[in-house]
């Protein structure tokens, strides 16, 4: 069928088809002009095979939805097609490169990957509080566009594949390297491999595996069809640090170690058989946004990771972290070795100055933290005057700092 050089729309807005963009198994995507407004926008039409009254419900129950107004990084169509010829929609057209594309270059660094995981997981929460799901979650459905500050914007395009409560289920199954174990064993059955928000779930956490650790989840397990149909079946993380998967890290991408706990945790519930368990495209956006909070770059090789009180090394070199230890009057040395210490009276022989709970030193990977509680307030020498520090407010301290608590001196140095 000959591709027209004018279309209009089912509201009467009349759009300038221009060149081809994308062609997949639904449809052919044209960037256009909508006359009226002189807007760009992506205007997808569907094959002869799909065209069909079942695919026009789901286009308009797309554009009543308005996922574009509500989010402005979902590219949801916002106008119908349907000449009796041709079937399709507008869209606003999203600029930039698929996130495939990007991470193939290598040049995200680890806050941009994480910052791009805030947005993704934000627009697929929008789609999941409707109780939709996306149902074809994959980094060539990620536009990503760089603005002029070197910030990532997301865009989150090809909603055809959606399905939701009262609509007729998708024509197409989704991306291969995405698919849930329980839609790959459907497939195998014969039978419906149709999504929902649990497979969304599984998908969504691949993604952001990509993002953050440039590679997908079953790269070393993925040299024939069935061994990477097995590790996406397996329910259980492969990479994971804590189960032997750092001998993948020489296979490309990052090592799994940058992550840090929490991000570890939520792996290996995305991956799980439990469909219940993987989390909720929410717990991701909470966790990514602390996880921003923590990126550390190693003074030795520059690799960049995610610390916490349970990294003790560089993640990619391996050099162990700095070790605190406070020095009190006499001599004695209280180290720094847990993920949180706290120093009070009884810890520094009675001095009654000194709160029962006057400070608590926390460590967050290389940094080692000073938190101060007591009545007597927390002071640091700065070379001139004591400075009282603020009280509740996580301050970062080194080897060489000199504290006071209450009326009693310490100073910190580096465990030989």
């Amino acid at each position: 069928m000959a591709t027209p050089r004018k279309l209009v729309t089912t509201s009467g807005q009349t759009l300038l088809i221009g060149r081809e963009i994308a062609s997949r198994g639904q449809g052919t995507t044209f960037e256009s002009l909508m006359l009226d407004t002189k807007q760009k926008v992506a205007v997808k039409l569907f094959k002869k095979q799909f065209n069909t009254d079942n695919t026009r419900r789901r286009i308009e129950y797309l554009v009543r939805h308005r996922f574009s107004e509500r989010c402005p990084i979902i590219a949801g169509p916002f106008e119908t097609i349907a000449d009796g010829t041709h079937l399709g929609h507008s869209a606003p057209y999203a600029e930039g490169n698929s996130l495939d594309q990007l991470l193939q270059k290598g040049s995200v660094n680890p806050v941009q990957a994480i910052q791009l995981g805030v947005a993704l997981t934000h627009t697929v929460r929008v789609m999941h509080d409707e109780n939709i799901a996306h149902g074809d979650l994959h980094s060539e459905n990620v536009l990503v566009e760089v603005a002029s500050d070197d910030v990532l914007i997301p865009h989150l395009i090809d909603l055809d594949n959606f399905n939701a409560p009262g609509q007729p289920p998708p024509d197409m199954v989704g991306q291969n390297l995405y698919l849930a174990p329980e839609q790959r064993q459907a497939i195998a059955a014969g039978k419906p491999a149709v999504p929902d928000i649990y497979t969304d779930r599984f998908q969504l956490g691949i993604l952001i595996h990509e993002a953050v650790l440039l590679k997908h989840p079953a790269t070393g397990a993925d040299h024939d069809e069935a061994a990477f149909h097995e590790a996406m079946c397996r329910g259980q993380w492969i990479h994971d640090p804590c189960n032997g998967g750092e001998r993948y890290s020489a296979l490309g991408g990052c090592p799994s170690g940058i992550l840090g706990t929490e991000l570890s945790r939520l792996f290996r519930r995305s991956l799980s058989l439990d469909r219940s368990s993987r989390p909720t495209a929410s717990e991701w956006k909470e966790a990514l946004q602390r996880a921003l909070m923590r990126v550390f770059i190693c003074l030795r090789c520059n690799g960049s990771f995610i610390g916490d009180a349970y990294s003790f090394c560089c993640p990619h070199c391996k050099m162990p972290f700095p070790k605190i230890v406070i020095v009190a009057p006499a001599g004695r040395a209280i180290a720094i070795e847990r993920a949180a210490v706290p120093i009070g009276r009884d810890t520094l022989d009675g001095n009654p100055t000194v709160s029962a709970q006057h400070a608590i030193f926390r460590r967050r990977g290389p940094v080692t933290y000073v938190e101060s509680r007591g009545r007597n307030g927390t002071y640091r020498w700065d070379g001139t005057s004591w400075v009282r520090l603020p009280e509740r407010t996580l301050i970062a301290v080194k080897a060489g700092d000199r504290l006071r608590f209450g009326e009693l001196d310490v100073h910190l140095r580096e465990a030989v």
